[in-house]
């Protein structure tokens, strides 16, 4: 089922994992998707929500603020 709420580069990646026999169980498959998606570095990230404004709609704005900000752990203000 998780495949049919993959897109892109994501469901690539799966049917390739997939193909290959690499996803044994769930948490085979949570911990290759963390390791292949997860940002290089949180700091960046962190960087980049300090930096943060509001350049379209409200409605984008906040999906963009959602989707940068759970990519940020332990904020150093």
């Amino acid at each position: 089922m998780t495949m049919f709420y993959m897109r892109g580069e994501s469901l690539s990646w799966f049917k390739w994992m997939h193909h290959n026999h690499q996803l044994m169980d769930w948490e085979t498959f949570i911990y290759a998707l963390e390791v292949r998606f997860r940002p290089l570095s949180y700091e960046n990230h962190q960087a980049e929500l300090f930096k943060f404004y509001q350049y379209s709609t409200t409605t984008e704005y906040q999906h963009h603020f959602e989707n940068l900000s759970n990519r940020v752990f332990e904020l150093n203000a």
